[in-house]
């Protein structure tokens, strides 16, 4: 039987910068993918014989091999959240994949043929935050099971945006970007009771043809699609040991207990109280190690 390959992805912790007493960090590559979202401010990313101008939001990669520099000379203001991640390609005549959570097709196709720059990426922006309060917060936590899944979903959601958006038509680029900008207006308004009508403002859009878009874009509803973010937003502060249950469904726009509590059961099969629980159990795991990891300075 011939040999089919495996691919293990390992990856590092998210980590915060801010270009703000070091306007740029010297040209240099690495032996890692390092991807990173634009928190706020603004700079410019230069990648072999590319430059991006980067704002808040766009979603950037730095590929292994690859000189990159990445500088806020103007504004002094550009903040990020970044992590690395390796892939190591085995073979094995049972091809049994070691990295459940990303598809093998899925690397395949990234490793094949990505962007190292995307725009209107912020829906990804509260995931990094995520996991770096996780570890912020609590050493143990970041070596967690938990962590480790929430990473290589972080890093399977990078594959994904690149990978797809490499192949798509100018068109088809376009309407991604009008999707994500309706992702974005959500997640911005988690906090509160949220109409359609003030969405589609938000968006540009009149509230007809913000639905009818939607319709194309998704199976889910619109409604549907803002009661599963706040509840992934829900899942996210549980992670908080410090912040009560019965405070997390205000934070989340649902004024209502009883509602908040049945809609995260409906959407999770368990209760909000039984959901921290697991988490809390997770942190026993330990972390899968991680491959060596190198960078080179262009002027050492």
């Amino acid at each position: 039987m011939q040999d089919r390959p495996i691919h293990h992805v390992s990856h590092g912790r998210v980590r915060r910068v801010s270009f703000d007493r070091i306007a740029r960090n010297r040209v240099h590559r690495h032996s890692y993918f390092e991807p990173c979202i634009v928190i706020s401010g603004a700079g410019d990313f230069e990648h072999g014989a590319d430059r991006h101008s980067l704002a808040p939001g766009d979603l950037f990669l730095a590929d292994p091999g690859v000189y990159h520099e990445i500088r806020s000379l103007e504004s002094r203001d550009l903040q990020l959240y970044f992590i690395s991640f390796q892939i190591a390609v085995h073979h094995s005549a049972d091809g049994r994949h070691s990295s459940e959570l990303i598809p093998p097709s899925l690397i395949t196709s990234f490793l094949a043929r990505h962007r190292t720059h995307l725009s209107d990426q912020s829906d990804v922006t509260p995931l990094f935050e995520y996991l770096y309060e996780m570890t912020t917060r609590d050493e143990v936590f970041g070596r967690s099971a938990n962590y480790r899944d929430a990473s290589l979903l972080l890093i399977r959601h990078v594959m994904s945006a690149l990978a797809s958006s490499a192949s798509l038509s100018a068109g088809d680029y376009s309407d991604r970007q009008q999707k994500t900008r309706v992702q974005r207006a959500i997640e911005t308004r988690l906090h509160k009771s949220l109409r359609i009508a003030e969405l589609a403002r938000a968006c540009g859009m009149s509230e007809r043809t913000l639905r009818r878009r939607w319709r194309s874009w998704s199976t889910r509803s619109l409604a549907d699609e803002i009661n599963h973010r706040r509840i992934e937003r829900a899942c996210q502060l549980l992670a908080l040991p410090d912040l009560a249950i019965g405070e997390i469904g205000y934070q989340v726009g649902i004024s209502s207990p009883a509602r908040f509590s049945r809609l995260f059961r409906d959407l999770k099969g368990l209760s909000a109280r039984d959901y921290r629980k697991q988490l809390m159990q997770d942190t026993a795991q330990s972390m899968t190690g991680s491959h060596q990891r190198t960078t080179e300075y262009l002027d050492d």
